[in-house]
């Protein structure tokens, strides 16, 4: 079977969230996040710019976040992807830097961002 030569756009993440609860303990949560899969020039970039301080975290997700599966409401209801749903997660620090290392691992790798630690 022969590569096919096309790049992907979109990939789906599992996002784990540790949300903080009494006597230092937390609870696992987990999200799917769709993210855009930039190319490696595109990543380079972005990159260089975040190291930069040109662009933020949020202006990052804001630009590259497709969808998020798997939150719901206070009722226990689903909630639908939207700006304003991103826009709360980032403003939850617990939240905000999963979705930051989801997207990082997605555009550069496990691997790298091990190795980078």
């Amino acid at each position: 079977m022969a590569f096919k030569l096309a790049a992907v756009k979109e990939i789906k993440h599992k996002v784990e969230i540790k949300v903080p609860s009494d006597m230092g303990r937390h609870q696992k949560e987990q999200i799917t996040v769709t993210y855009r899969k930039l190319s490696t020039t595109e990543s380079k970039e972005l990159l260089k710019q975040a190291q930069d301080g040109t662009v933020t975290d949020e202006e990052i997700l804001a630009e590259n976040v497709v969808d998020i599966q798997g939150v719901v409401d206070e009722d226990g209801r689903p909630v639908d992807y939207s700006q304003d749903l991103l826009e709360a997660l980032c403003d939850i620090e617990y939240a905000r830097s999963p979705l930051i290392q989801g997207f990082m691992t997605i555009q550069f790798g496990r691997e790298a961002m091990t190795a980078k630690n």
